[in-house]
């Protein structure tokens, strides 16, 4: 899927995708830590850059969400 088109999909679609993708990878792994891990410590820049996106989104997932005050 091309950005573009990523970028047209609403929120709730788009998080349902990177979980799929989550849960897809880190079946490779036996942890989504593991999976960090290994992704952090190679060679590859864009793998690299893949494990900080990953552990951003699990800090963000894990934030409980913000109440409007009113």
């Amino acid at each position: 899927m091309t950005r573009s088109a990523l970028a047209r999909l609403p929120d709730v679609v788009l998080d349902q995708q990177i979980v799929a993708s989550l849960r897809e990878a880190a079946s490779e792994w036996p942890s989504v830590g593991a999976m960090v891990t290994a992704l952090s410590e190679s060679r590859s820049p864009a793998e690299r850059a893949l494990a900080t996106q990953v552990e951003a989104f699990l800090m963000d997932w894990r934030q409980p969400p913000r109440t409007v005050a009113r």
